[in-house]
């Protein structure tokens, strides 16, 4: 008799290390929406008080725009500091073009204020500094995963061939691998 139990087969779950490497790839991906969403509300705390810092940092998911922002929370603060002080900073962050560093000096030096309100940009810029610290939280934990990732990826047989996809890269290869089982 062909009973429909004798053609089922039992569920073979997958591996430990590639539901690891399931949870790693999802958990990464929800991080990388927290951090779009932290840099969004940043941007748009800056817009209402220091507008000026946006075009400086073309990038605002990196070390040096939290690093600037930390050390000089509002435009008051900025243009005072020395121009030593700042190619200094710049050098620091791996900023190694001195046209680069020549241009953002001089656009520090010569910005002018959106408001001197500080009913506006004390309340925003306190906003910032705790947006700034969750983004580097965020940051850091993107690192983390994508080393976890990394190395469990690495570990599973199949990967290789993920892996050797054109533009498939570090991110995109365990995501495949994931994605295809």
């Amino acid at each position: 008799s062909d009973k429909l139990s004798d053609r089922l087969k039992p569920l073979q779950p997958q591996s430990p290390a590639m539901r690891a490497l399931t949870q790693l790839v999802e958990h990464r991906r929800r991080l990388v929406g927290d951090k779009v969403r932290c840099t969004n509300r940043l941007t748009s705390a800056l817009k209402n008080y220091f507008p000026q810092v946006l075009p400086w940092f073309p990038e605002k998911d990196t070390a040096i725009f939290c690093d600037f922002l930390s050390r000089w929370p509002t435009l008051k603060a900025a243009p005072l500091a020395r121009r030593t002080t700042l190619e200094s900073f710049f050098r620091a962050h791996h900023v190694h073009s001195a046209d680069v560093i020549t241009t953002r000096i001089e656009a520090i030096k010569s910005a002018v204020a959106l408001t001197t309100d500080e009913g506006v940009i004390t309340p925003n810029a306190l906003l910032v500094q705790a947006l700034v610290a969750q983004l580097r939280v965020t940051l850091q934990a993107i690192a983390d995963f994508d080393t976890a990732i990394a190395q469990c990826a690495q570990d599973h047989p199949d990967f290789p061939l993920f892996d050797a996809l054109p533009g498939a890269g570090a991110v995109f290869a365990p995501r495949l691998l994931v994605a295809f089982g």
